[in-house]
């Protein structure tokens, strides 16, 4: 998402990276320094995630977890690791999903 971001940026489009594993506290800089990361990024803890994803204790959910929300604060639309076919072509993908919410 890196190299999408200045040009998503321009279109008033913001990401927020979450890090949820363990170890993420102690190794969120050097990721973002390691991948060029320009957008926000945070830690977050399961508990925090799956209330603001809806999703309950029961549910599992797959890294990558992608979220798309709108101005408004409405989650639109999302995809989680798990999807193979919606990852495996990423940038479409994530064009094509921030084209249908902008339309609505």
């Amino acid at each position: 998402m890196a190299p999408l971001y200045p040009e998503l940026k321009k279109k008033g489009i913001e990401i927020l990276g979450l890090a949820m594993n363990p170890t993420a506290k102690n190794n969120l800089n050097a990721f973002i320094k390691a991948h060029t990361v320009q957008f926000p990024a945070g830690v977050s803890s399961d508990k925090q995630f799956r209330a603001f994803a809806n999703l309950t204790v029961m549910q599992n959910f797959y890294y990558p977890y992608m979220l798309f929300v709108d101005p408004a604060g409405q989650i639109r639309e999302e995809h989680q690791g798990a999807e193979r076919a919606w990852y495996g072509n990423f940038e479409f993908n994530l064009l094509k999903s921030i084209d249908n919410i902008s339309a609505k």
